[in-house]
């Protein structure tokens, strides 16, 4: 049973984490093993929760179709076999321990992003920071519909028993915050904010019936930026940056360059995470922008 050990992981982690968990909502200061210390048995339970909670989900099912046929075999079998009666009845009841145990682990369950990108991009960024140096992290994962994150609502309602009644929601999560410093001395920011439109739509059918749509549109906003040191990095002009496309955005200042690059995802998958990938692909188009500073004498 993996809910057994979705249990028993959770079990396994200590308050800190379990509160984290809870709220969803925190800001770090710490190094990359720090973090990885931190997120990683949370990651281990969540992929076990998630696997959990799509067997419950399968038991429900059998469960609701053999109390199907059982019913079926009452009517058939009752007068000979009366003990099918009862096993009937404890299938069926074993429904609803079944629903409240996979609600339970829904309460406990945290969104992916934190073990397919959170997790994987700490890891890669610790690989190019100074060892003990510490990064500043600011995630928020508690979810993206909340009414503390909606910007704007626009409602279309014709009138009493008038259709379609359309109501768009617009909500804005800024996720992700990440900064720090690299070996290099270069200065890492990378941000990633969603925008989410939900247009949720009554109607009256064909047939008559009042119906209800609820779609969902999903805006992945990356922003991967980096203070680039002039003592290492040969001074880029505009119409270097140009080349690469206006995606790529050059502020100048008197010790550094800063570089900016932002890529936009959409889906319509709400639930879906970000791909890491992502972000090491801007980073690397950043650093192709440059050339390493010529040294005094060559």
């Amino acid at each position: 049973m993996k809910f057994l050990g979705a249990i028993s992981r959770y079990q396994k982690l200590d308050p800190e984490q379990r509160s984290f968990i809870g709220n969803a909502r925190r800001k770090f200061c710490s190094t990359p093993a720090e973090l990885l210390e931190f997120f990683k048995p949370m990651a281990v339970f969540d992929k076990s929760c998630d696997e959990a909670r799509a067997q419950l989900l399968n038991f429900v099912i059998l469960c609701g179709v053999l109390s199907f046929l059982g019913l079926i075999a009452i009517g058939v079998l009752s007068d000979d076999m009366p003990v099918v009666i009862p096993i009937v009845a404890v299938i069926f009841l074993m429904i609803f321990p079944l629903l409240i145990l996979r609600w339970l682990l829904g309460r406990v369950d945290i969104h992916n992003n934190l073990r397919d990108f959170v997790v994987p991009v700490v890891n890669l960024i610790g690989q190019d920071t100074v060892a003990g140096h510490k990064i500043d992290l600011e995630l928020d994962l508690t979810g993206k519909k909340l009414a503390s994150k909606l910007k704007s609502q626009k409602k279309d309602d014709p009138g009493w028993f008038s259709y379609p009644k359309i109501t768009t929601s617009i909500y804005h999560d800024p996720w992700f915050r990440l900064t720090t410093d690299l070996v290099d001395g270069s200065k890492l920011m990378l941000t990633i904010d969603d925008q989410i439109t939900v247009i949720d739509r009554t109607y009256k059918s064909m047939s008559g019936k009042i119906k209800s749509k609820s779609k969902a549109k999903v805006k992945h906003m990356i922003r991967a930026s980096l203070a680039l040191r002039h003592k290492k990095y040969a001074v880029a002009t505009q119409n270097d940056v140009r080349q690469l496309g206006p995606e790529l955005k050059l502020k100048d200042g008197a010790n550094r360059q800063l570089f900016s690059l932002k890529k936009t995802i959409k889906t319509d998958d709400i639930d879906a995470n970000v791909d890491p990938k992502l972000c090491v692909e801007l980073l690397g188009r950043i650093f192709m922008t440059v050339q390493p500073a010529t040294k005094k004498g060559s």
